[in-house]
This record gives C-alpha cells, structure tokens and sequence, in this order.
C-alpha cells in the first residue's frame, strides 16, 4: 500500500472513530440532565481533537499533492 493511501485509510479511520463518539456524547447529553460544567468537560477533549484533525488536513493538502507522484 502506498504511503498516501496509508494516510487516507488512517485518517478515514480517525474521522469515523471521532463520529462515533460525537454521536455517543451527543446521545448522552439528549438523555441526561448532565450541568454546564460536565457537558464541557466531556466535549472540550473532542473538539479539540476534531480541530487538530481538520488542521492537519487542511494545512497537509500541499504535502499530500507534491507525494502523489511517490516522491517524499
């Protein structure tokens, strides 16, 4: 496998990992009576990680277009 399909399946794998718990904490908190305080401490850690994700993506697009050709 390619190192940019390695990247890709690795990120798609991230992405869907972080879905996955978005989904879950948003079910908790339509279902609980959880405060202010807990509701962030819970979702601060993903957000934060949701951004870095998007960070990288967006500020990697040139790193990803130079190695298509196989080049590092």
């Amino acid at each position: 496998m390619s190192k940019s399909k390695d990247v890709d399946a690795y990120l798609q794998g991230e992405l869907c990992a972080k879905a996955e718990l978005a989904t879950k904490l948003l079910h908790d908190i339509a279902w609980s009576k959880w405060t202010t305080d807990a509701m962030t401490a819970r979702v601060d850690p993903i957000y934060k990680q949701a951004r870095e994700i998007s960070y990288w993506l967006l500020s990697n697009d040139d790193w990803y277009t130079e190695n298509e050709d196989g080049g590092e």
